[in-house]
């Protein structure tokens, strides 16, 4: 099948032996729990509440920023023991002045938003590294853990509430709507409990889940290493619709407009899909993998690659593209606040672009955490 994108042909068809065989094995090693890497770097995406950012960074803590200057307004150090693993691959989650942060140390950490203060944190299970984000919901905070168990603790307090066994590890950021959580485990399953931890429902969907369901009208999108993405319904887990097409894994969430799913594989590929059908209306191929969820802004969508590129093309044809060429691989969402982007590269760096009327980005601050002073009064823009 040839689909169109552009002025270009996307020619469809079966990976080469050579990346079969390195995903064939990378997924054995993630779904047996055999990997850990030996200096996490971690890739967190970036919170925004009351204009400053949130984030964890590749130099062992969480920081929070001036999103119009990109200047450090606090920053925490992580405390785990070994301090390789005080890494954060998840999206801070901000509740009712409260940054709650999972480190790859095995803490849940709760933050003051107005300086940084540690009001409470805890060590989840048994200090397994906590490699998702964090969802917030009816009062109770849910993580999943590397030992395969959702927790709940109370919100306020810190207080251990309930937890939720999973046949693998859970890496995935749960979802919460409609007194419900939702997420998935490398156990290959998608769960749906009540927010008293009792289960709803499972789906089994052939791979393992590691990105954060999209939960919106009675649906439930996710993507799963079996390479096929799927629309659940909420109240069953029944499969609506599935697309099979992605010829690698899902990692990361979708994002919608409401009427397209838009979402990406590490295959590189920008997948858009309708909402109703699962009908893929078009696809935007990058020449990395797309580990990080895409974001949308204005008339755009825009997507990270590990090619080290942000691309922003029409959410309507996937054309008219522009770009950014940070040089450095992109693997953490990106996230949008009006005509701004906000994000991390490989580089140790976390970047904000404004975004013009006519899709093209200009590089406004980069952050570098690595410097005694991070943020450059001169630099080389990327765009």
């Amino acid at each position: 099948m040839n689909t169109t994108i552009g002025t270009t042909k996307l020619q469809s068809g079966r990976p080469s032996l050579l990346k079969l065989i390195l995903a064939s094995a990378a997924l054995a090693l993630l779904i047996t729990g055999c990997v850990r890497p030996g200096t996490p770097q971690g890739w967190s995406g970036v919170a925004i509440e009351n204009d400053q950012l949130y984030v964890g960074t590749q130099d062992r803590d969480i920081r929070a920023l001036n999103a119009e200057t990109g200047e450090t307004v606090w920053g925490f150090s992580l405390r785990g023991e070994v301090e390789s693993d005080r890494a954060v691959y998840g999206t801070p989650a901000i509740s009712d002045g409260v940054a709650y942060v999972g480190g790859y140390d095995g803490t849940l950490y709760a933050l003051n938003l107005a300086n940084g203060n540690d009001v409470w944190d805890a060590t989840i299970g048994d200090g397994s590294p906590i490699v998702g984000g964090i969802a917030v919901g009816g009062g109770l905070v849910f993580v999943g853990s590397s030992d395969g168990t959702l927790y709940a603790y109370d919100a306020a307090d810190g207080i251990y509430q309930w937890k939720y066994e999973t046949g693998n590890s859970i890496w995935a950021t749960p979802a919460v709507a409609n007194d419900r959580v939702f997420f998935g485990s490398m156990d290959q399953k998608v769960y749906a409990l009540d927010l008293d931890g009792q289960k709803l429902w499972d789906f089994h969907s052939g791979g393992a889940v590691t990105a954060r369901p999209l939960v919106q009208d009675g649906r439930v999108y996710i993507g799963s290493f079996s390479s096929d993405f799927f629309a659940l319904d909420a109240e069953t887990g029944n499969v609506i619709w599935k697309f099979p097409d992605a010829i690698n894994w899902y990692w990361s969430r979708a994002v919608t407009n409401g009427d397209t799913i838009f979402v990406g594989s590490t295959d590189g590929n920008l997948y858009a899909l309708d909402a109703a059908t699962g009908r893929l209306r078009w696809v935007y191929p990058t020449e990395g993998s797309i580990v990080g969820a895409p974001a949308l802004i204005g008339d755009r969508v825009a997507v990270g690659s590990t090619d080290g590129r942000v691309r922003l093309v029409r959410q309507q044809d996937g054309q008219d593209e522009t770009q950014c060429n940070i040089g450095a691989a992109i693997k953490a969402p990106l996230t949008a606040q009006g005509d701004f982007l906000f994000f991390r590269s490989d580089d140790r760096s976390i970047r904000a672009l404004e975004v013009n009327p006519n899709g093209n980005p200009d590089e406004i601050w980069v952050h570098r955490s690595d410097q005694d002073d991070p943020v450059a009064r001169d630099w080389t823009r990327s765009c």
